[in-house]
């Protein structure tokens, strides 16, 4: 600062005055310069944000229209596929029938809809117990169902009808029924049919393997009885409120057997050989035939006698 004001000092006042103008010249010039950069910059920026704003809502609704546009131009707007699992007994022919999914049909119509569409297919069918839609790979649906197992026949009017484990008994007749399930007969009452299915859905599927019938055979004292044949030959005499369950005790019965037997479980459970009822019945009717040849005996007797 000393040297400055030492230089000032020592030029001439025209000199000071003409290097002040160039100095406060320069200034003006540096700050002109710098309004004229940097507003126009600002004012640019702002008004393109600002556009930017306005337009983005519309840009993005244009781009969404263009993109739905071109989908449904493409294959994947349709379905290519419908691939069905887990029917056994239902052909797959048979539930493609049933459903309104169909090959090139809208996926609009399935996206949102899986449920609905599911709920509708089974329906259609007792034998469904279970549907479930899904899709794969965008455009594939995978129709995924479970079925209510069979578990006997109903014997009626030389056919028999499919008894599922829902108790729904199928009226389509089959001529020629799996022997790995047991025949119900017999059964005229829809009401006691009806108890006789709620119980026999009690008992274990291997018990239920071993059973080949199931006879309605009521009597004076019993009039639910129930009269069960087995595989092994063995008989089962029980009361249709009860036998569900205590059918599941049979296999351990049946070990202590030695020979052919009916098991009574219409009161408690016991059991005897079927030769002693053999022996019982051929007993009294020899009995009876014993009783009848005495009483000709007699009446020839007071013939002669007159």
């Amino acid at each position: 600062m000393a040297k400055k004001k030492k230089e000032t000092e020592e030029l001439t006042p025209w000199e000071r005055l003409n290097t002040e103008n160039q100095v406060e010249k320069q200034k003006r010039q540096k700050k002109n310069n710098r309004q004229h950069v940097k507003i126009p910059k600002l004012n640019l920026s702002n008004f393109q944000v600002d556009n930017l704003k306005r337009l983005s809502p519309l840009l993005v609704l244009l781009i969404l229209g263009l993109m739905i546009c071109l989908f449904f131009i493409t294959p994947y707007s349709r379905v290519n596929k419908v691939t069905i699992t887990g029917n056994e007994m239902i052909s797959t022919a048979g539930i493609k029938k049933y459903t309104t999914i169909k090959p090139q049909e809208s996926m609009i119509k399935i996206w949102g809809h899986k449920r609905a569409l599911a709920s509708e297919l089974k329906d259609k069918s007792q034998r469904l117990e279970s549907v479930t839609v899904n899709t794969a790979n965008f455009n594939n649906v995978n129709i995924k169902v479970k079925e209510y197992p069979t578990i006997g026949y109903l014997y009626v009017d030389r056919g028999y009808e499919p008894i599922l484990e829902s108790g729904v008994i199928l009226r389509s007749k089959v001529l020629n029924p799996n022997a790995d399930y047991p025949i119900v007969k017999n059964f005229k009452d829809p009401q006691i049919l009806k108890r006789c299915l709620a119980q026999y859905k009690k008992i274990q599927p291997n018990v239920r393997a071993n059973i080949v019938t199931v006879n309605y055979s009521p009597t004076k004292l019993n009039k639910d009885r129930v009269v069960l044949k087995m595989h092994d030959q063995n008989v089962v005499l029980g009361t249709i409120k009860t036998f569900g369950n205590k059918m599941n005790y049979y296999p351990s019965m049946a070990q202590k057997l030695t020979t052919k037997s009916i098991i009574d479980m219409q009161v408690g459970a016991y059991s005897y050989p079927m030769s002693s009822k053999k022996s019982s019945t051929s007993g009294t009717a020899s009995k009876k035939s014993k009783v009848r040849a005495t009483k000709k005996k007699q009446n020839t007797r007071s013939v002669t006698d007159r």
